[in-house]
């Protein structure tokens, strides 16, 4: 599998575990802090994830 693949579902998953985080838990302020930790974590991952893909040279 190719890196960039990898980082990006790697990203899509901690993603969803911040949603889950915010969603179960929305009273409790280190949660909070915990599921924002993981959305900079993979919208970081994302950005890199689509910036490593291999772009076909142009002629």
């Amino acid at each position: 599998m190719k890196t960039n693949i990898l980082i990006y579902i790697i990203s899509l998953i901690v993603l969803i575990a911040g949603i889950i985080l915010v969603v179960e838990n929305p009273d409790s302020g280190r949660i909070q802090m915990i599921a924002g930790g993981l959305t900079f974590l993979g919208l970081a991952l994302n950005v890199l994830g689509f910036s490593l893909r291999i772009r076909p040279k142009r002629h």
